[in-house]
């Protein structure tokens, strides 16, 4: 498959996995009043398994691998996508004493590009 279609394929899905998270973590706090990060950590969750499932399937097209080794290389991704997260927005909102919705123009800028590169060459690989 060429490379720019799999990068926007996998760039659809991202935008379906963001609105996973963020309506789950909606969901929850406002209609069932679970606790936010709890609930962040549930749509991450949701999110994560769906993403998965449609990448699988559609964005990579696999199918000759073991879905459980290609799972659990794709959760590996997705925490470190995580963990970069946290990283970006703790040292622009903490260290740089910037505006935290910089940060998360930062993260939007890196994550997905970050996650693309892990998935193609290593997790669906």
């Amino acid at each position: 498959m060429p490379f720019i279609l799999t990068l926007i394929k996998f760039g659809i899905v991202g935008v379906l996995g963001t609105i996973l998270h963020t309506g789950t973590l909606f969901i929850l706090v406002e209609y069932f009043k679970v606790e936010p990060v709890f609930s962040s950590v549930c749509g991450f969750v949701i999110s994560l398994l769906i993403s998965f499932s449609i990448n699988l399937r559609w964005t990579f097209s696999t199918t000759k691998l073991s879905k459980w080794a290609v799972f659990l290389k794709y959760t590996f991704v997705s925490f470190v996508g995580l963990l970069l997260n946290l990283l970006i927005m703790y040292v622009t909102v903490y260290y740089l004493d910037l505006w935290y919705l910089f940060g998360q123009l930062l993260v939007l800028a890196v994550v997905p590009i970050n996650n693309f590169i892990l998935s193609r060459f290593w997790a669906f690989r």
